[in-house]
């Protein structure tokens, strides 16, 4: 026998550097696609205006809601 330790080969849910990596490149592409179905910042800005917009409309008074 000799006292040199044995190589074991790797698990294929082992956890080594290059995997983590991948994984957080995985997770960025994942959370970009996301980003980029749902509209993007811009999208979230018309939202939040047109929500802005929409609750000033129905807090006026009806008189000058209706006036022509």
């Amino acid at each position: 026998m000799s006292n040199t330790p044995e190589n074991k080969p790797i698990g294929p849910f082992t956890l080594t550097p290059a995997r983590i990596i991948l994984l957080a490149f995985g997770i960025l592409a994942l959370v970009s696609i996301f980003g980029g179905i749902m509209g993007g910042v811009s999208n979230v800005n018309d939202l939040r205006n047109a929500r802005d917009a929409a609750l000033s409309s129905s807090e006026a008074p009806p008189s000058e809601a209706s006036a022509p």
